[in-house]
Parts: C-alpha cells; sequence; structure tokens
C-alpha cells in the first residue's frame, strides 16, 4: 500500500527596506565630518574647510603678572641659582604645585612660570598666567591683581595650604607687578595652533580694532600691508595669499593681482584669422603638392608621345602643302592638275622641303572657294 503525504507549500516573501545612506562630505586642510558639513579648524571655514578666514577674532588672551615671595623656613642650595639643574627642577616642581593651590581662587589662573631663584631663605621670581577675555582685560587684569596683593599680604607669614609640603612667604617682602600687554603678547595670541593653524600663522598679523583683538591675514584690508588684487578676491594658502580672478561678459583677468585683461572679442577675432590663415596655407600647400605630382606625368607623355599622332595632318592628301607662290586651290582642283609637290597616293608620298615647315599665308587664301577637308584620324601603330 503507498501512502502518500501531502506538505503544505510556504511562501517567504522577502521585504527590503530602501534606506538612504548618507555618505560624510569631503573636507579639506584636516577638517572632520560631522553630519553633512566639516568641522573646520581655525581659521578655515564651513563646510568643507576649503577657504581661510581673513580676520579671526579672538576672544581670550594671557595676560602675566609678575610676583616676588620671599620662602621662609627652607634652606636655598648653591645649585638652586642654575636654571635647569637638579636642585632648581625640584624646587620648582615643589612651588609650582603649592601655587596652584594658592591661586586656585583666582579667576582665569593657569600656572606659574619660574623665573629665577637666588639666597635669602629662598627667594623666588615668578609669573603668574592667566587666561583673560580681551575685551574685558582691563576690568579682569585688576581684578586679579588686586586678589593676589590682598593673598600675600593679608598676615605676616603667609602659607600656600596646610599639608606638609606647604610654602610660608614673609609677607613684608612680597611684591606685585603689573605687566602692560605688548605688540609681542598680541602675536603670541595668533601664534597659537588653536587660533591659526601653524603653517599660515607667517601670514597673519594681531590687530586690536575697536577693542576686538583679531588675527588678520594679508588678503585683510585691515593688515597695513593687504595683499592687492585690483579684479578678484584674494585668498589665503599655505605658499601666502593668492588672488581668485574674476571673470566679465567683456574680458577675462589674470596676473598675480588680476591686473591684467583680456578681451574676449579680442581672442574671438584673432581665433578666426589664425583659423583663417590656417586654411589658406593648407589649400596652397594641396595645390603645391598637387602641381609637383602631376608635372612628372604630362613630361612623361609628351616625351613618349607617337609621332603619328603628332603629325597625322601630314598623312593626309587633301592636307599637302602647297609650295610658296603657287595661288590657293581647292583639294578637288589638286587632285586633277600635276602632282608637282605632292602625291595623291599614300604609299607613293615621299618626304618633301616643305614637311614639317608648313606655314600658311592667310592673306592669300580665297575665302569665297569651298574646301572639302577629311576628318582627322588618329592611328596608331
Amino acid at each position: 500500500m503507498t501512502t502518500s503525504q501531502e506538505r503544505p507549500l510556504q511562501s517567504t516573501t522577502l521585504s527590503s527596506a530602501s534606506t538612504t545612506e548618507i555618505l560624510p562630505p569631503k573636507c579639506f586642510n584636516g577638517g572632520v565630518p560631522v553630519g553633512d558639513r566639516c568641522d573646520c579648524p581655525s581659521p578655515f571655514t564651513e563646510p568643507f574647510c576649503k577657504e581661510a578666514k581673513n580676520e579671526v577674532v579672538v576672544g581670550m588672551i594671557t595676560a602675566t603678572i609678575n610676583v616676588f615671595v620671599k620662602v621662609i623656613k627652607k634652606e636655598f642650595i648653591a645649585g638652586m641659582a642654575s636654571l635647569g639643574s637638579p636642585a632648581f627642577r625640584i624646587f620648582e616642581t615643589q612651588f609650582k604645585e603649592q601655587m596652584r593651590i594658592f591661586y586656585a581662587n583666582i579667576s582665569g589662573f593657569q600656572g606659574v612660570n619660574v623665573l629665577r631663584l637666588s639666597n635669602g631663605s629662598i627667594n623666588v621670581e615668578h609669573q603668574v598666567l592667566l587666561w583673560v577675555p580681551f575685551s574685558e582685560f582691563n576690568a579682569s587684569y585688576d581684578k586679579a591683581v588686586g586678589k593676589i596683593r590682598t593673598q600675600l599680604q593679608s598676615k605676616d607669614n603667609v602659607c600656600t595650604s596646610k599639608d606638609k609640603d606647604k610654602l610660608c612667604f614673609n609677607s613684608s617682602d612680597s611684591v606685585v607687578t603689573e605687566v602692560a600687554l605688548s605688540p609681542q603678547d598680541l602675536s603670541k595670541a595668533c601664534r597659537n595652533n588653536s587660533v591659526v593653524r601653524e603653517d599660515l600663522q607667517l601670514y597673519y598679523l594681531a590687530r586690536n580694532i575697536s577693542n576686538q583683538l583679531q588675527c588678520v591675514s594679508n588678503c585683510s584690508f585691515s593688515h597695513p600691508d593687504p595683499f592687492r588684487c585690483d579684479k578678484g578676491s584674494c585668498y589665503i594658502q599655505t605658499d601666502g595669499p593668492n588672488c581668485y580672478c574674476q571673470q566679465s561678459d567683456a574680458y577675462w583677468y589674470s596676473g598675480r593681482h588680476c591686473d591684467q585683461s583680456i578681451s574676449k572679442v579680442g581672442v574671438a577675432v584673432g581665433v578666426a584669422l589664425g583659423l583663417a590663415v590656417l586654411l589658406l596655407l593648407i589649400l596652397v600647400l594641396a595645390a603645391l603638392l598637387c602641381w609637383r605630382h602631376c608635372r612628372p606625368w604630362k613630361e612623361h607623355r609628351r616625351l613618349n608621345v607617337n609621332p603619328n599622332e603628332e603629325k597625322w595632318y601630314e598623312n593626309e592628301s587633301d592636307w599637302v602643302a602647297r609650295p610658296q607662290g603657287l595661288p590657293p586651290q581647292s583639294p578637288r582642283a589638286q587632285q586633277q592638275g600635276p602632282a608637282v609637290y605632292a602625291s595623291t597616293s599614300r604609299e607613293d608620298a615621299g618626304p618633301t622641303p616643305t614637311q614639317g615647315t608648313f606655314r600658311p599665308q592667310l592673306d592669300q587664301v580665297d575665302t569665297s572657294l569651298q574646301t572639302r577637308i577629311a576628318r582627322p584620324r588618329i592611328t596608331r601603330l
């Protein structure tokens, strides 16, 4: 017995959802793709970091305050006076750590820079580094100077902290000195890699414009010596300022400063004339080549022509030359008269003195006579 099982057919439907994938943009000059745009390093601009800004606003600037303190209860070692010596570095590390604690409440404090150590317990000359907004520089700077003076001169002996590595100062010997901003300090702001990329810093200069610090390039009108582009726009590259020349309906502009104009009409006329001259030269050359090619063939045919074909008229009885002085006669009259200078038979005809030098005298031709001329024939032997 045979049994059969019917299995239900299962159908599977594959569905694919179409998704749109956004390709990241191509970023230049170190830009990083972020969505459909680029995160550009300064001074390059979005969306693809191709062009650099001609003016970069600097919001914050580094300021310094010179401070002198006398560290008590510490013994000065002779090697401390030499910058970079082991004894100097050991004390420098301890001093920076303690002063970071002591100056922690100063707004914009960045750190200290030890300038010199000298004997007298330990005399320390150092700089306090501040990060302050340029637009509010005076107010922020004065506030920081006042706070440092208060902390150093509030008591007779001031200590940096309460731990065992603390440093204590004699307040009466502490001196706080303000340091005005110099052009070099402003230039340092434009030498910061976070403000202007390193390979472009050479072409930017710090300028105070309306109480706003800006790093201006050679392409900016605020630069003391701007790069000139007469008919174009200036842009900065790693090789310096360059001009992108504009185009008009009548002219093209070129040159390093876009100061050279080229007429479009003149170019069109010049091209047309050049093509016409070229075509004329081609035709002349073609004619010369054709002439040189055909001339040898004609010369060869002339030299190899059959003599019988060249003097076919001398072989016909009706074209026999008449001696000079005889009256004109028709070919019929020549056949009836005595054959003293021509023969009517082609076989009996012999060479006569006049053959080959036939010269008709048209003044003695009787134009009233009717002449029968046999049709010329060319015979090839």
